[in-house]
């Protein structure tokens, strides 16, 4: 059977995928169709020809239905809860340099646990940065909670650990020997270095994302206009950039003699090349796709065999994906196999269809290559990528394959002088260079920022909509495409269903829109034990509290950033971690119009200095009673007593009640007592002087049983609808 592992690698990626983010429906959506594709295997007459390919088709989606789901109850869910909440003395091993999102990172592998030997990966966040390099080892006493980020559990991550005290206190062990890991650390250590001092601003920070995969150090605005852009794939390091790179080094080549000895000496510097930037990056599933096609593809040149690229796509989603079935969670590497499988797939197809209609004209002939060819392979890609996007993030952009057109050809130029750059800066007599392409990389740079930061400003051109609406409509389209093919008139059907779907998409995002637009939600999100809960209307979004786990950092960003650029108000009303841990992110990532900040001696000081730099802060302190003006008639009155914030959202079909933590129902009037809705995450004192028909609770702790008609946000989040 032609193309083996492509059969069996993209099979496998695609059950594991749809297990992954569709849960039992998904696996009952892949038996289903397995049994459709091994029954026109075998029963079919006109499928003969293709008998074995669907029945290894249909036999590996069952396989790796199975393997997720084995993997999930018998490995990830009994060690996941095994230390759940749990206080525990932690001995552990750093197992890759620590980066800085948010919080301190740091990726452990933990040896010892109570004592006891074990072998479990987690994440720990800390606010203040340890004396700990990579392969150290560790010692400290942490809470652990079970990882429930996606991303996290692609990396195969158990748990996220932090203290219990703001700072973490540990003991920290050298180690005595170093691998080979360690010191490739080190080369991108001082690499980075280079770019930051001769590439100053945003144009380094891009420089560095770009060249060698640091997109942490990028600022909030930076980040968020190539995610309302749509190329936001651009500044992670994938197949893309390892294209350009072997690109480049070819184009060296280009002059030299067509000889075996040539093209072993070629082959050879070109895999040496590819092996050391896939260490230097940090060998992500995306580099290492791409790492493991092209080092095939050259080894292959070697013993003068043509490699196939479906295969060799094949090769790489077995590698990556056999020992961790969670690694799709990483969408960074949905996005490198489906942008690929679109130039491989799609991208012949297109040319072939316009070679057939415009290849006699001599306009097309000279110009052609220049204009058409490279907008047809940005299509195809971008055409693969839009749906992941859509399921994963719920937001696409439909002019993003002509922007990227450009960008592409500018991050390919960055790429290559900034890399320059690094290297020549560490040779003290080349240094001149280095200060040439950086001063390229500066430019070069300014003009991707200028047209990403464009780009995603024009009106009505990014889409949104609800990712637990869009993942059941793309399986039902996967399943209408299936029972398509087994038709006889298939490439006409296609046409139909692919039409019928696009148009049921645009009609239903439309109407949703025309729904929500003039509608008041307030939506209460899961954040561990803490509260953070958002006002929404005309795109407007207000923030009326920002506490949570540092867990959940990232989460709650990016679903602040969910058709969000800029935040009307933020609401901080105290400083506890409970309901502020996040205000130092919001007020760092977003445009913030307005602070209402509770202000203590205690208070953050760079919360405060944030806030303070925004067009309009307002402080409160103990003894104050405001009200606030909200979008759309809503007001929020904040009680201030006995040093915590009450906080009562009404307008004139509903009231909410945000209590504190451990608050005391006596130190508000008795006119806010009566709410329609009690968003509570801890026992109050004198709970039965309030009458609150709802309660909606906001801690991972189980709720009281007296909290009659709870409703708990860990089982997701909860809107509050006030029309």
């Amino acid at each position: 059977m032609k193309r083996l592992f492509a059969c069996i690698g993209l099979s496998l990626l695609s059950a594991l995928t749809i297990v992954f983010y569709f849960g039992i429906f998904g696996s009952v959506f892949l038996l289903v169709m397995a049994v459709g594709i091994m029954g026109a295997g075998l029963f079919l007459k006109k499928y003969a020809d293709n008998r074995a390919m669907l029945v290894t088709v249909a036999v590996v989606l069952v396989l790796g239905c199975g393997y997720s789901n084995l993997y999930t109850g018998l490995y990830f869910i009994p060690q996941s809860e095994a230390y759940d909440g749990k206080t525990v003395t932690i001995e552990a091993k750093v197992e890759a340099p620590p980066y800085h999102n948010y919080s301190y990172c740091y990726d452990l592998s933990a040896t010892e646990i109570d004592g006891e030997q074990k072998n479990i990966k987690l994440l720990l966040k800390t606010p203040n940065e340890l004396d700990v390099d990579y392969q150290d080892t560790i010692k400290c006493t942490v809470n652990l909670t079970r990882c429930d980020n996606d991303y996290y559990k692609s990396k195969g991550y158990l748990y996220t650990a932090k203290s219990e005290n703001y700072y973490l206190e540990y003991e920290a062990v050298k180690a005595e020997t170093r691998d080979f890991l360690y010191y490739t650390n080190q080369v991108k250590k001082r690499l980075l270095h280079s770019i930051s001092t001769v590439i100053p601003g945003e144009e380094g920070q891009l420089s560095r994302a770009v060249a060698l995969g640091d997109k942490y150090v990028m600022s909030g605005n930076l980040r968020r206009s190539f995610s309302n852009s749509g190329l936001s794939y651009l500044i992670v390091v994938s197949g893309l950039h390892m294209s350009i790179l072997a690109g480049f080094v070819l184009m060296l080549f280009r002059k030299a003699p067509a000889t075996i000895p040539f093209n072993i000496i070629k082959s050879i510097i070109l895999i040496g090349l590819i092996l050391s930037f896939m260490l230097i990056t940090g060998l992500s599933p995306s580099v290492v796709r791409s790492g493991i096609m092209i080092v095939i593809t050259f080894i292959g040149g070697l013993f003068r065999r043509k490699s196939d690229s479906l295969n060799s796509l094949g090769v790489a989603a077995i590698v990556l994906t056999v020992l961790n079935p969670y690694a799709v969670g990483d969408v960074g590497l949905l996005f490198s196999f489906a942008s690929v499988v679109g130039i491989i797939v799609i991208y012949p197809k297109i040319m072939n269809y316009i070679d057939s209609k415009l290849g006699s004209y001599n306009l097309y002939r000279v110009f052609g290559r220049y204009i058409i060819d490279p907008l047809s392979l940005s299509f195809s890609c971008v055409l693969c990528v839009t749906p992941i996007s859509l399921m994963y993030f719920g937001t696409c952009n439909p002019i993003v394959f002509i922007v990227s057109l450009f960008v592409t050809a500018l991050i390919s130029v960055l790429l290559i002088c900034t890399l320059f750059c690094a290297v020549l800066w560490l040779v003290p007599f080349l240094q001149g260079f280095a200060y040439a392409f950086g001063l390229i990389s500066y430019f070069v740079g300014k003009a991707v920022i200028l047209i990403v930061d464009i780009s995603g400003k024009i009106p009505f051109t990014k889409i949104t909509a609800d990712p637990s609406y869009v993942r059941p409509f793309l399986l039902v389209f996967i399943l209408s495409v299936g029972i398509a093919m087994l038709f006889k008139n298939r490439a006409k059907l296609l046409k139909y269903v692919v039409t019928i779907f696009m148009i049921v998409a645009v009609l239903s995002w439309g109407c949703v829109r025309l729904i929500n637009y003039d509608k008041h939600v307030m939506s209460v999100y899961n954040t561990g034990d803490g509260l953070t809960a958002v006002i929404r209307q005309h795109g407007k979004c207000v923030v009326l509290s920002c506490g949570g786990d540092t867990q959940f950092t990232t989460d709650t960003i990016n679903r602040l950033n969910y058709s969000n650029d800029k935040i009307s108000m933020l609401v901080v009303p105290s400083t506890s971690g409970y309901d502020s841990r996040y205000a130092k992110e919001i007020l760092t990532e977003f445009d913030v119009e307005a602070v209402m900040l509770y202000y203590k001696y205690t208070t953050n000081e760079k919360v405060f200095r944030l806030a303070n730099e925004c067009k309009n802060c307002y402080k409160f302190t103990n003894g104050d009673e405001i009200t606030v003006n909200l979008p759309g008639g809503v007001k929020d009155r904040i009680i201030c007593n006995s040093n915590r914030s009450w906080q009562y959202v009404y307008n004139k079909n509903v009231s909410v009640l945000f209590a504190p933590k451990n608050g005391d129902v006596k130190a508000i009037p008795k006119k806010y007592r009566s709410a329609d809705v009690l968003v509570a995450s801890s026992e109050l004192h004198n709970y039965n002087l309030l009458r609150c028909d709802n309660i909606v609770w906001t801690s991972s702790k189980e709720v009281p049983k007296y909290y009659l008609n709870a409703v708990s946000v860990t089982d997701g989040t909860v809107d509050i609808n006030f029309d």
